[in-house]
């Protein structure tokens, strides 16, 4: 679990998200668009030290455990429904990484 812990702390989204560095937007048909504004320095520092974790487990296991570490933070940011809304988002887009 610790290492699952480490990449939801490495891959830094917790934060930008917190610092509300992304964009939520609709379409017509309520399809929900997400984007987290992450700059290269820190992509390129997340990318390194998430692939040293990766060669000895199993992605796709750290990313659905990363989701739920998600999911457990909208009932924690109950004060604010926007920020809630981009965990939401956040969860699925890694569950759909993982299935897709």
């Amino acid at each position: 679990m610790i290492k699952k812990k480490l990449r939801h702390s490495i891959n830094i989204e917790y934060d930008y998200i917190i610092y509300d560095l992304y964009e939520i937007s609709y379409d017509i048909t309520k399809k929900i668009y997400f984007n987290i504004y992450i700059n290269n320095s820190s992509s390129s520092v997340s990318k390194y030290l998430i692939h040293k974790i990766t060669h000895s487990f199993d992605i796709n296991q750290i990313k659905l455990i990363e989701s739920l570490l998600f999911s457990n933070m909208i009932s924690l940011h109950s004060d604010d429904e926007k920020t809630q809304l981009a965990f939401y988002c956040k969860t699925f887009q890694l569950i759909n990484e993982v299935l897709y």
